[in-house]
């Protein structure tokens, strides 16, 4: 017996609108949009045409704060630019992106977007400090004679130990703020380093303390 088509069934069944629904799905599965508005795809070239789209987009958009923190460096105080406003700005998108992931679904699927979402932002920053700010330093680094970096001078390259850089007053004070607001994240994980379980309340007490910390940076910096 010969099979019907799906385009023949839904023909019989329903008339043509039937027959051109049943094509569509049978050639393009559903595709949830992400919160019903950026495209998706189902197919590997639709994928990576959309990562390639995507990638130009961030691109672009790092380009644009980099040529805006160059400006606001003119015209502005380089130390509340450069070690308050932008590194704000920076993680306000990342943030956003954390708060609305975690408004979608029910309760168990938020608190994995959440997880993961923090986990991303903790490793990029993570990175950045670690093999950014240390190959910076590396390639940067020049001869140092009586303590200080000969700027542009470099005569020893495989030399880690007599080689390096010099920083001024502002980046070592600025660096010891850093490591104790690193600190800070230590309150939540006290009570099981101790064996007793997770507890909100100490989570709640570090949240609070960052904030008071970010408050704090915010006037050191502007002050």
């Amino acid at each position: 017996e010969e099979l019907e088509s799906p385009i023949e069934g839904a023909l019989a069944g329903g008339g043509m609108h039937h027959a051109i629904h049943h094509a569509a799905q049978a050639l393009f599965p559903h595709c949830e949009e992400t919160y019903g508005l950026f495209p998706c795809s189902t197919s590997l070239p639709g994928s990576v045409f959309l990562i390639f789209v995507y990638g130009m987009l961030l691109l672009k958009g790092a380009n644009l704060i980099s040529d805006g923190s160059e400006l606001l460096l003119a015209i502005m105080d380089p130390g509340l630019i450069g070690g308050l406003l932008l590194p704000i700005l920076g993680a306000l998108p990342d943030s956003a992106m954390i708060v609305v992931s975690g408004l979608a679904g029910n309760k168990s699927q938020a608190e994995q977007n959440v997880s993961v979402g923090i986990g991303t932002l903790a490793g990029s920053t993570i990175m950045l400090l670690s093999i950014a700010w240390g190959g910076s330093l590396v390639v940067g680094r020049c001869d140092i004679e009586r303590g200080v970096a000969v700027n542009r001078r470099l005569t020893r390259p495989s030399d880690l130990l007599t080689t390096g850089v010099t920083t001024d007053g502002a980046t070592k004070v600025n660096s010891y703020i850093m490591v104790m607001s690193a600190l800070l994240y230590l309150f939540p994980q006290i009570p099981t380093f101790m064996g007793y379980p997770h507890d909100p309340s100490a989570a709640l007490i570090g949240g609070v303390a960052c904030l008071l910390a970010l408050a704090g940076d915010c006037a050191f910096q502007v002050f």
